[in-house]
C-alpha cells in the first residue's frame, strides 16, 4: 500500500513537471534569455580620479593651536623628552586594575544569607 502511494505520487510529480516545462517552451523564455544576455553587456562605470593631497612640512614647522583656551600658549616641544615607561609597564597597570577590582569582589552566596 505504501509503494503503490509512492508510485502514483511519483506518477502525480512527473506529469507536474512535465507540464511545466511545456509552458515554459510555450513562453520561450529560453530564447528571451539568451538574447537579454547577448545584447545587455556590463557596462563599466567611470571611476573618480582622486587627487591626493600633498602636505606641505616646510611652510608650517610648528604645530597649531586650535583650542581658544590655550591659544596664548607656546606649543608643546616633545623632542627632548624621555619616554621612562615600557610597553610591558604600561600593559600591567591597564591589566592591574582589573585583576584588583576582580579580587576585591564580594560574592553572596546562599549560606551567608541565611545566616543574617
Amino acid at each position: 500500500m505504501v509503494a503503490e502511494k509512492r508510485s502514483s505520487y511519483e506518477e502525480i510529480r512527473q506529469r507536474t513537471i512535465e507540464e511545466n516545462k511545456k509552458k515554459l517552451d510555450e513562453l520561450n523564455l529560453s530564447l528571451l534569455t539568451k538574447s537579454l544576455r547577448e545584447t545587455a553587456s556590463p557596462k563599466p562605470y567611470p571611476v573618480k580620479q582622486v587627487k591626493k593631497r600633498k602636505i606641505d612640512v616646510g611652510s608650517e614647522s610648528f604645530e597649531r593651536r586650535r583650542s581658544g583656551r590655550l591659544s596664548d600658549k607656546p606649543a608643546p616641544n616633545y623632542r627632548g623628552v624621555m619616554v621612562t615607561h615600557t610597553l610591558e609597564d604600561m600593559l600591567l597597570c591597564s591589566k592591574s586594575y582589573n585583576t584588583t577590582t576582580t579580587r576585591r569582589r564580594i560574592h553572596s552566596s546562599s549560606s551567608s544569607k541565611r545566616g543574617r
